[in-house]
C-alpha cells in the first residue's frame, strides 16, 4: 500500500467493496510517524499490506502515512 496524498489532506476514506465484502479504509497522514503503518480491524499487518478476503463482512483499516 503506497497512496501518494497532498500534503494539505489531513485524512481521507475509501470505502472499497471486494466481492460481498466491504472494506472501510481511513488513511491519515501523521507527520511523526516513521513508517507507514496498516492495521485491519485493530490487527497490525505487519507486510503493511491490505489482505483481502470475501468473508461476506464489513472491515474497518486505517493506515497511518508519514510525509
Amino acid at each position: 500500500f503506497a497512496p501518494c496524498v497532498p500534503k494539505e489532506w489531513e485524512s481521507f476514506k475509501v470505502h472499497y467493496q471486494y466481492r460481498n465484502t466491504f472494506y472501510h479504509i481511513t488513511v491519515i497522514q501523521n507527520r511523526n510517524a516513521e513508517k507507514m503503518k496498516v492495521e485491519v480491524d485493530g490487527v497490525v499487518q505487519d507486510d503493511e499490506m491490505i489482505t483481502l478476503i470475501d468473508d461476506g463482512a464489513e472491515h474497518q483499516v486505517q493506515v497511518s502515512v508519514s510525509f
